[in-house]
């Protein structure tokens, strides 16, 4: 008798010889035994995969890998950076920017082939943030087209390495400019060259009064109490009447100093407070200086009874000074009647800091202040920067939704994290005594087995993902649409899984990460049913692709179909269709003549771009190429279709020759001239020859695409077909703008599928949506699968297979 299923979804993927025998599971009627150079659609249907575009080949092609990023400065302004051995090189609309002198317009870096593995990224409009523990973090800022430049991102005030709790003083030589930094016992290295050190000394409370612009004292004149007076560079107050015989104001029996200087000038640290007292005319002002002028803060006027009670706080070490404008005391009778100011600051420890420009021993460093420090005195209050040479630098960084930037993964303190200020992504400082709600923020990852995970990237959803080495971590401020503060932030352990080395991708409101040993995906997002993130593993369907392997890059090509792209350590990729609220994830196997180095996505004209660094053999030598998957054309003419590898497209006037073909030299190409098949030929001198004139043609590496269907499964009365004998003598293959395709019970009998077309003479043979039937010849077996490949360089689009199947029911 003849039974007519079919497979109307190909969701499933590709499957793993432990799933053949799970006729029960429902993904079962939807999977593939092989789905080889293919990939599901979202709505199940299943294609040969686009060509790979060649574009250019790396700089170093022969010698050195490099790898590759998008840059998004706009939807209409998108880039793509090659990063190769201490160099960047830039494309717009898959070309590479030139100069001025069209030359290859690059820009210089300090890293090394061996270090590209290890940088991560993150974008914040115009600038690209760039980190890797062992060099101190970068931003690369695009000015225009063609002007890009590179420097050090400098973080300022923090973050610090636990304060000091030895006996271990350090002495600075001075409080600003370049000093020298003297440690009472071996704690500098070398590698201590381009660190922050901080040093802390406590600042006690200091007092000046008096009256503005006091005159000099002068010998043998009579003074009354209250009178100001300057003497060797100071201000005094005379403390009673003085007629005669004047005594210097050195003598503290009659005089008290006032001010340590003339000017009136005093530091302020942090708070200040100032006060008039007595009678008094005229202006007092009140002046900090700031960016080499004085500017006046306060202008206290008075007409003879006027007081004032002012106070300010300051964030940096600030210099006032309080001058007289007309200041006049008016004496009513009693000395403390005559007006006079009195101005006070707060005691308080204090943090100055600076960067180590040079290394002299173990016990001695040069530091540029920064931040002018409290005293050129010992302390033993002093913290070490946390980025350094010799610590380590953070790894990856993110943006929280309250807009500060988040570090973490150095080499020192792997599993710690630190935020900078609010709106301020380069300030790490804290405020002293308080802590104010804006401050940086340093803490660390702490499981419950005490395990150092090294925090390996930091995802910015509505809460931050902290994925370690060996878990999963939540860090959220203290309640819904809370700002991130020291005292409100808080990490929560979500799972005990572990990221690898491999950048996550970001689909929705999940992330899609490589386990911590590097063959497993998981997905992961937040469930309110159990209120934290978890997940699934997608691969467990398909173990075979990942046994032996590790995955090694991650890219996600969000139009039009929704599929994740996986580096494998052999440099196949792995194409896996990912539409979690409908249950889709199907993966397959994409090769090519060579080895998958290195893939990113990239935003590109109504689709996202998959872009490859692809090494070949070339006549015998390993060449690296810079390749783009293309784009899957939505129209019916055939010779819009680009189905090679390395390939490249001529268009012009018609020719039989076609050139500029030198970086396949030697290789055997396909060729889709005019929307027709011509044989392959191998490259010469850099051209092939057709035998016609075509103006349009697409020329590169072949490649073969096939699928294979599970054993075929459905119900009968007298029980499962599976284990029984049975063949298909027919397919009708439901197809959408498809040419070309072999079909077989096997590989080894496959028959080409014929097209009847009835186009005009010298027009390709069109495109064909509907259902083709195809007799296939099987012998009876237990099996009963389908074969069905793609040789041509033209599309296949698969909705559906409806075999007919005869089988004995009474066997």
């Amino acid at each position: 008798m003849n039974v007519y299923p079919s497979q109307n979804s190909f969701a499933g993927g590709e499957v793993a010889p432990a799933m053949y025998g799970r006729t029960d599971m429902a993904k079962y009627g939807i999977s593939l035994m092989v789905m080889y150079n293919c990939y599901a659609h979202i709505h199940g249907g299943v294609s040969n995969r686009p060509g790979w575009e060649f574009l250019v080949k790396s700089k170093y092609s022969g010698e050195k890998r490099s790898r590759g990023v998008n840059f998004e400065f706009n939807t209409k302004q998108v880039y793509n950076i090659e990063i190769g051995h201490q160099y960047f090189r830039f494309f717009y609309d898959g070309a590479l920017i030139l100069n001025d002198e069209d030359e290859i317009y690059e820009v210089a870096h300090p890293y090394t082939e061996e270090a590209l593995d290890g940088l991560t990224f993150a974008q914040a409009a115009d600038t690209l943030f760039i980190y890797h523990e062992d060099y101190p973090p970068m931003m690369l800022v695009r000015r225009d087209h063609d002007d890009w430049t590179l420097s050090a991102f400098e973080y300022r005030g923090g973050p610090w390495l636990k304060t000091n709790i030895t006996d271990t003083a350090i002495t600075p030589s001075g409080v600003s400019g370049t000093i020298t930094l003297a440690a009472s016992s071996d704690i500098f290295k070398p590698e201590h060259v381009g660190a922050l050190w901080r040093l802390r000394h406590f600042i006690e409370t200091k007092r000046m009064w008096g009256v503005p612009n006091p005159g000099a004292w002068v010998a043998s004149t009579a003074y009354v109490q209250n009178n100001c007076v300057t003497y060797g560079g100071k201000a005094y107050f005379c403390l009673t009447d003085i007629t005669s015989a004047t005594p210097p104001p050195s003598d503290t029996a009659n005089w008290i100093e006032c001010s340590d200087n003339t000017s009136f000038e005093i530091t302020v640290y942090k708070s200040w407070h100032l006060v008039t007292n007595g009678f008094w005319k005229g202006k007092l002002l009140l002046q900090r200086y700031d960016d080499s002028i004085w500017k006046t803060v306060l202008n206290l006027t008075s007409t003879e009874n006027k007081n004032y009670n002012e106070s300010g706080e300051v964030t940096e070490p600030t210099r006032f000074r309080v001058i007289g404008d007309s200041f006049q005391p008016t004496n009513t009778g009693e000395p403390y009647d005559r007006g006079y100011f009195q101005m006070d600051t707060s005691s308080m420890e204090y943090d100055g800091w600076g960067k180590v420009t040079a290394y002299t021993d173990a016990q001695h460093v040069q530091l540029l202040v920064k931040k002018e420090l409290g005293k050129a005195e010992a302390t033993k209050d002093w913290a070490e920067g946390a980025w350094s040479d010799l610590r380590g630098y953070p790894s990856c960084a993110a943006f929280t939704h309250d807009d500060r930037k988040i570090f973490a993964g150095s080499r020192y303190e792997p599993n710690v994290y630190w935020m900078s200020q609010t709106s301020d992504y380069s300030n790490l400082s804290t405020s002293l005594p308080e802590t104010l709600d804006t401050d940086a923020i340093t803490r660390s990852l702490v499981s419950t087995d005490r395990r150092i995970n090294k925090i390996r990237y930091l995802v910015a959803l509505s809460d931050i993902l902290a994925l370690t080495s060996g878990s999963e971590w939540k860090i959220s401020p203290g309640g819904d649409n809370a700002a991130f503060t020291p005292t409100s932030t808080m990490s929560r352990n979500q799972g005990y899984r572990g990221i690898s080395n491999a950048a996550p991708v970001i689909i929705g409101s999940y992330v899609l990460y490589v386990q911590e040993m590097g063959s497993t995906i998981r997905d992961l997002g937040y469930t309110l049913e159990f209120d934290r993130y978890q997940g699934n593993d997608l691969s467990i369907l398909a173990r075979h692709l990942f046994e032996g392997y590790t995955i090694t890059r991650v890219a996600y090509q969000q139009e039009p179909d929704s599929i994740v792209y996986f580096l494998r350590s052999d440099g196949l990729v792995l194409a896996l269709t990912y539409v979690r609220e409908q249950d889709v994830w199907a993966w397959g196997r994409l090769e090519t003549d060579g080895i998958v180095e290195d893939i990113w996505s990239s935003s590109g004209q109504n689709r996202t771009e998959l872009w490859g660094m692809i090494r070949r053999s070339i006549n015998g030598q390993d060449e690296r190429y810079i390749e783009r998957l293309a784009k899957r054309s939505s129209t019916t003419d055939p010779r819009d279709k680009f189905f090679v590898d390395s390939g490249v497209t001529y268009q012009g006037d018609p020719v039989t020759v076609i050139n500029d073909l030198g970086h396949l030299e030697g290789k055997t190409v396909a060729i889709l001239g005019n929307g027709n098949v011509y044989p392959q030929q191998v490259v010469t001198d850099g051209k092939v020859i057709v035998s016609e004139p075509v103006n349009i043609a697409h020329i590169g590496i072949p490649y073969l695409s096939e699928i294979e269907t599970l054993n075929i499964d459905f119900a009968v009365k007298t029980g499962t077909i599976q284990g029984r004998t049975k063949r298909i003598s027919k397919v009708t293959m439901r197809l959408h703008n498809s040419r070309g395709a072999w079909v077989g019970p096997r590989r080894d009998k496959m028959t080409e599928v014929k097209w009847r077309t009835n186009e005009n003479y010298g027009e390709p043979i069109r495109l064909f949506t509907g259902d083709k039937e195809v007799e296939i010849y099987s012998e009876p077996s237990k099996e009963a699968r389908i074969v069905i490949q793609q040789r041509d360089p033209l599309p296949l689009t698969i909705l559906a297979l409806m075999p007919v199947v005869e089988f004995n029911d009474k066997d």
